[in-house]
């Protein structure tokens, strides 16, 4: 999708590592979301993460597409979705030319 094509355009190859939940992620690294759907049914995203003063953590979009907004990672965002989860960091990514 294009939630992060201010970042990654169309085509691009993320290489992401496995999060287990032992440190923090830093403030300002891109990481992979899953979010569990009521119905049973799994979807990931990429979103970049920033933890407020307050210790909140917001999973944020870089899009040029304004639908795309800021979620919480304590909580889901829907009342379809269950759960919400960090699953994996990016390490790096390959852009098209």
């Amino acid at each position: 999708g294009d939630s992060m094509d201010m970042l990654y355009p169309p085509g691009t190859i993320l290489e992401c590592v496995r999060y287990h939940g032992r440190e923090p992620v830093p403030t300002g690294k891109r990481v992979i979301v899953q979010r569990t759907r009521k119905d049973g049914q799994l979807e990931a995203t990429v979103k970049e993460l920033y933890r407020g003063e307050d210790g909140v953590e917001w999973l944020v979009p870089r899009s040029h597409n304004p639908a795309h907004r800021a979620f919480r990672g304590d909580q889901p965002d829907s009342p379809e979705i269950s759960r919400v989860e960090i699953i994996a960091v990016v390490v790096s990514s390959i852009r098209p030319e």
